[in-house]
């Protein structure tokens, strides 16, 4: 994988179907965002705080899957709803390989700064690398069908939602959410997870489109937008 490749991938995908156990980084409203360090401390920190609330309940194997069904967020407002719609929206675009809706969920500031970054790259060089990342996250369900016996799809579940200062016609929210695996044996449902990741979503339409963005180093810089 080239430098280009990492960085697109780092900057604009959900990874929560094929990392590992990965908690939780629990930013409140008002707070700055974590540098990597406390993001670190945050994750064992919230590890922790998640194997005692549950009394390992749920035991995740070695890729953090859990059985059952995890704690869902019931949005309060038409933007909360608004942002979880989003989000489901760009997720089933990306496993259905809808690759040029999935991309209308990608912060335009993450290619300037992809741009900044990589100028030995073209604007179509950019826009392959982007595809055949979205591509590469989208074989998951292949993964999830060879894993789980009757998969039917996996869907994001939303746990929390912090809404942070932004500026006027800016909407800007960090996301906690699992990865839900749905599966029918039988003519019997039961559900798999993926602990809790965690992310931002942005708008700068007061919340008619949504983007989402990952904690990486370049975070501060996309987030500028919406502050």
């Amino acid at each position: 994988m080239n430098k280009l490749s990492y960085f697109i991938i780092a900057s604009i995908l959900l990874v929560a179907c094929k990392n590992k156990v990965s908690s939780p980084v629990v930013i409140e409203p008002n707070n700055s965002i974590a540098s990597e360090e406390q993001e670190y401390q945050a994750m064992e920190k919230a590890d922790k705080e998640l194997k005692d609330s549950i009394g390992y309940q749920y035991t995740p194997d070695e890729y953090g899957i859990c059985e059952g069904m995890p704690d869902e967020y019931n949005a309060k407002n038409a933007e909360e709803k608004k942002l979880i719609s989003s989000l489901e929206g760009y997720y089933k675009a990306v496993m259905k390989k809808d690759f040029i809706k999935a991309k209308s969920h990608i912060c335009p500031k993450v290619i300037a700064i992809t741009k900044e970054k990589f100028p030995q790259y073209s604007d179509e060089q950019i826009d392959e690398t982007i595809t055949s990342s979205l591509k590469e996250f989208s074989e998951s369900n292949e993964i999830f069908k060879k894993r789980f016996e009757g998969f039917k799809k996996a869907v994001p579940i939303v746990s929390k939602l912090y809404k942070l200062p932004s500026k006027e016609g800016s909407l800007l929210y960090s996301v906690h959410f699992s990865t839900l695996i749905l599966c029918t044996v039988d003519d019997k449902n039961y559900y798999a997870w993926h602990l809790p990741m965690f992310m931002y979503a942005a708008s700068n339409d007061n919340g008619n489109n949504w983007y989402f963005i990952e904690l990486v180093e370049d975070t501060n810089e996309i987030l500028k937008d919406f502050k």
